[in-house]
């Protein structure tokens, strides 16, 4: 299996390609620095890198889906956007134990995921169900209505603030951010059938309807033995900004967005920064 998917990740390297969304977010780029001037504290600064910063990387294969199911072709962008960020590659890294020099960031995320039973955290990375709530968000609800941020909703209107002001910033550098939504993806999302079957629906479109509901299961019986269970922050300790358009091919037609994660945002709670 090993040798599968190491085949399959490097066919998949083969084929990659930036989205325009992707080049367009690029070429902005050196407007950046203006706003992060104006911006204050850890938040305002994760926010408005989200507007800016889209990168591809390759995402590692699941080992609880048979080997001849594949991820959802159109769904490479996302997941190598999420697997790219630096939030994520500081959780992977800690997982591994790879730094000799380490932060408090690298400290807490080391800590979140010991207090998990072993190997917990990288059979839930493997197999994408880290990615889980903010592909159901992006793809599947896309909704702005009653959105919260923070597993209480505590940054809520800090969030909300800091959209304005980026809309205001970006409305006068070159490009209009109206349409741009500001949307959570939320770990509890991850205990609820009607949410989470689809998404692994949309996920892998091959699997059977029994392979479907053993892998729910699966999440729900690891999960259900972590420590805050799906209120823990690494279940969604993750910020990006995805691309607009007909991204399923399918002609309905996505409003770009940017998405926080609860765990992002409970973590520098949890560190101290959330006064910022």
């Amino acid at each position: 299996m090993n040798t599968n998917k190491s085949q399959s990740c490097s066919s998949l390297q083969n084929t990659l390609r930036q989205s325009n969304a992707t080049r367009k977010m690029n070429q902005l780029s050196r407007h950046g620095h203006k706003l992060l001037r104006t911006s204050c504290g850890m938040m305002g600064f994760i926010f408005i890198s989200c507007l800016v910063v889209l990168r591809i990387c390759i995402a590692s294969g699941a080992t609880v889906v048979p080997s001849s199911y594949s991820l959802n072709p159109l769904l490479l962008d996302l997941t190598q956007s999420l697997r790219d960020t630096p939030f994520s590659k500081e959780l992977e890294a800690a997982a591994s134990s790879s730094r000799s020099c380490v932060s408090q960031s690298y400290v807490w995320n080391m800590h979140r995921i010991n207090e998990m039973p072993s190997g917990t955290y990288e059979y839930l990375s493997k197999n994408y169900v880290t990615l889980m709530p903010f592909i159901y968000k992006i793809y599947i609800d896309r909704s702005e209505e009653g959105e919260y941020f923070g597993t209480n909703g505590a940054q809520t209107g800090e969030l909300l603030y800091r959209h304005v002001l980026a809309e205001d910033f970006w409305r006068s550098n070159i490009v209009s951010t109206e349409d741009v939504l500001l949307l959570g993806a939320h770990g509890s999302m991850l205990k609820e059938r009607n949410k989470v079957i689809p998404t692994i629906k949309l996920m892998w479109p091959s699997m059977s309807e029994t392979q479907v509901n053993d892998l729910f299961e699966d999440i729900q019986g690891l999960i259900n033995g972590i420590p805050l269970t799906f209120d823990n922050p690494l279940l969604s300790l993750n910020a990006l900004a995805a691309p607009g358009g007909d991204i399923l091919g399918n002609g309905v037609i996505f409003p770009a967005a940017i998405v926080m994660g609860d765990g992002i945002i409970d973590k520098l709670l949890d560190m101290g920064l959330g006064a910022n």
